[in-house]
């Protein structure tokens, strides 16, 4: 048997949370609109080429849990229209020597990437799908937030405050059968 009185008027549901999700969603589709832009302008408006890879050399990192891993990084070259030879670097394990198409800006050839999807098309598809994850997060929370506040202020001004003892806590044979299952 439990007996006890309330503790009086809860406080508002902080904003915080869901604003910092919902901005956190707006800075993500910033970057998302200015990655599309970039991929977009450099695809029609750039120039294409075929580069070689010349260099890879792997790197040794510690990841978060400790562990070592290879990373590798690999230089290709490719020339410009000029016959000038334009090296750029990328992360991923290329053999030496293998032939790779390369999309570049004509006016900055040192602006180039490979066309491939995970150079082009990856960046600003992470982006978004982050963006609208912390977007939906944020809104779903605030409108939580939001009618859970709205009830609080209609209850505080509309309610009728009431004083109850706990006399007896009872656990049904239902709440038995529901916590076993999960």
């Amino acid at each position: 048997t439990i007996t006890g009185t309330s503790a009086g008027p809860r406080q508002k549901p902080s904003l915080i949370g869901p604003l910092l999700f919902s901005a956190v969603g707006a800075v993500l589709l910033i970057f998302f609109a200015l990655t599309l832009y970039n991929t977009v302008s450099l695809i029609s408006q750039g120039a294409k080429a075929e580069g070689t890879v010349f260099q890879v050399e792997p790197r040794r990192e510690r990841d978060i849990k400790g562990r070592y891993r290879t990373n590798y990084v690999s230089s290709i070259r490719f020339l410009s229209p000029g016959k000038q030879a334009q090296m750029f670097s990328t992360t991923g394990r290329y053999s030496l020597g293998q032939s790779i198409p390369v999309i570049y800006n004509p006016r900055h050839p040192s602006e180039a990437r490979l066309a491939v999807f995970s150079e082009l098309w990856l960046p600003p598809l992470l982006l978004a799908l982050s963006s609208l994850l912390f977007a939906s997060i944020g809104l779903v929370s605030l409108l939580t937030v939001l009618e859970r506040r709205r009830m609080i202020s209609w209850l505080l001004a509309n309610g009728r405050r009431i004083e109850a003892t706990v006399v007896e806590i009872k656990e049904t044979e239902q709440h038995t059968r529901r916590s076993r299952t999960a």
